[in-house]
């Protein structure tokens, strides 16, 4: 097989963690190809090329890698090319990412405008659709509002999906694990970080989550990620005693990390 790998992007506007995947041309021993093996290295090459050009800051530009790495994707399946597809499905995972977040951002953009009054209430009060101990800077003036509502592991599910669509996250509802305790699932993904929440039925407006699964964006400890979804302060967590405190519940806490990533389980995972 004749390898060739192609030098990585240099623009400063490429987003980090998308690399040049490198070009795999898989030749028999007869120095031919079929139909389909060749159309998977047309496609192939070409994404690349695709993708060297890409703007990480213009969604267009990223939406044109993705769906140029899709249809070269689509090919080499079909063409059973095993060694494309293994760098085509690693660049489709990180151009996706950078999709999304550039396209919840745009979302972002487009959230109504309070009236000077209504930021003032906010600021006084707090805002209970987040959870308290928590705060953010207000996208309209940058003023900090504390957070009053629930922590993550207690939000029903309208709260729960509300929250994190509204900063930005999208609902999955392709693939979702089963269910602990055979209930209902919703999950949401912002770039490669995702919380899977299972409830003992879907759309409850009281129940509380009964597991709570995290995929933290990488390089993120997972102190920080068990102390945002319940409040706890990261020092006090020890995996020597593996359950997290959240009101009336102790939660049973585990953790797996792999490639810089944290795996997070809170609850009855089974």
């Amino acid at each position: 097989m004749a390898t060739s790998r192609w030098a990585r992007p240099t623009s400063s506007s490429r987003p980090r963690g998308i690399v040049a995947f490198a070009l795999l041309l898989g030749v028999g021993a007869s120095g031919c190809r079929n139909p389909e093996s060749q159309l998977c290295s047309e496609r192939y090459e070409s994404s690349q090329q695709v993708v060297l050009r890409i703007d990480g800051s213009s969604l267009e530009s990223v939406a044109e890698s993705l769906a140029a790495v899709e249809g070269a994707l689509e090919a080499c399946e079909r063409a059973q090319r095993n060694g494309e597809v293994k760098e085509l499905r690693k660049a489709h995972r990180q151009i996706k990412a950078q999709h999304d977040a550039l396209e919840a951002r745009a979302q972002r953009k487009a959230r109504p405008q309070l009236t000077p009054e209504q930021l003032d209430a906010l600021e006084k009060k707090g805002d209970p659709s987040c959870p308290a101990g928590q705060g953010y800077d207000h996208h309209q003036d940058k003023r900090l509002i504390r957070c009053t509502g629930p922590q993550m592991v207690d939000m029903p599910w309208p709260h729960a999906l509300k929250y994190f669509e509204s900063r930005g996250y999208k609902r999955v509802t392709q693939d979702l694990p089963v269910a602990a305790g055979g209930g209902a699932v919703l999950r949401l993904e912002y770039g490669a970080e995702s919380f899977t929440l299972h409830y003992p039925k879907a759309e409850d407006p009281k129940a509380h989550p009964t597991c709570l699964v995290t995929m933290g964006a990488p390089g993120k400890p997972w102190q920080e990620i068990v102390a945002r979804a319940t409040g706890t302060n990261p020092a006090r967590l020890d995996l020597e005693k593996p359950t997290v405190r959240v009101g009336a519940r102790d939660l049973a806490l585990s953790v797996d990390e792999q490639d810089r990533q944290a795996h997070v389980k809170l609850g009855d995972c089974g």
